[in-house]
């Protein structure tokens, strides 16, 4: 599914002199977002965190969550991944919403997976060769405490639908990417992230009319159909 020309912020077509100022702003607020500790500290436990949701490592391919953030203010002033804002917190947000989907596409391009099989069933493990995730010690006593009650058959469901949950989630950033529908990325964290007002939320941020956040949800919805639809016959 093509995204839809009225979709594309046309970037390309800006003129030399439009693209260095769009690039200069988010430079500008970007060296904002970085001088900040507090925000920089969120962002990348943030970042940390959907590296581990994803791949079970605190790192990808030597990528770590410090380079995914750096990647999403390249990617942004490049205009590979276009922004429609104009202050530090629109920036941020767009900076949250993309991160997860670049993750998933480093995802894509790893070839060192690992599958595995244990007594709570086949999963697979995007391991780096560089860089391998050691559990902190509460971490340790979890896993020890699930060893020990192993035979529980709702914490065996519970981790079952836990990695079905994952791969799902992979699955839609993925179909997101492919369709290059940043509309539906933003919708789908906004979705995520508990927002009471979703296609409002998207709305302000992109700065776009409701209903064509509204189109965007219809194709979300198709993809999570499909997603769900996919994870039921496997």
């Amino acid at each position: 599914m093509k995204r839809k020309k009225s979709q594309c912020p046309l970037f390309e077509h800006y003129s030399y002199a439009d693209k260095l100022r769009y690039k200069q702003k988010v430079l500008d607020l970007s060296e904002v977002i970085c001088s900040d500790d507090a925000t920089m500290t969120k962002l990348t436990s943030y970042t940390l965190n959907k590296l581990r949701y994803f791949t079970r490592h605190h790192s990808i391919n030597g990528m770590e969550a410090q380079d995914f953030i750096q990647e999403a203010i390249l990617k942004t002033v490049e205009g590979n991944r276009f922004w429609q804002g104009e202050t530090v917190e629109q920036l941020l947000n767009h900076f949250y919403c993309i991160i997860p989907s670049l993750i998933a596409n480093e995802c894509k391009k790893t070839k060192l997976v690992e599958s595995t099989h244990d007594e709570f069933g086949p999963s697979k493990i995007y391991k780096d060769k560089f860089v391998r995730h050691n559990p902190p010690e509460d971490d340790e006593e979890k896993i020890s405490e699930i060893m020990i009650k192993g035979t529980d058959t709702s914490i065996l469901d519970a981790l079952v639908n836990q990695e079905i949950i994952k791969q799902t989630e992979l699955y839609i950033y993925k179909e997101l990417e492919k369709n290059e529908d940043y509309i539906g990325t933003y919708l789908y964290e906004a979705h995520l992230d508990g927002v009471s007002e979703p296609h409002k939320h998207v709305a302000n941020i992109l700065n776009l009319p409701i209903e064509e956040v509204r189109n965007a949800d219809k194709r979300l919805k198709r993809i999570i159909n499909k997603a769900m639809r996919f994870q039921n016959e496997g």
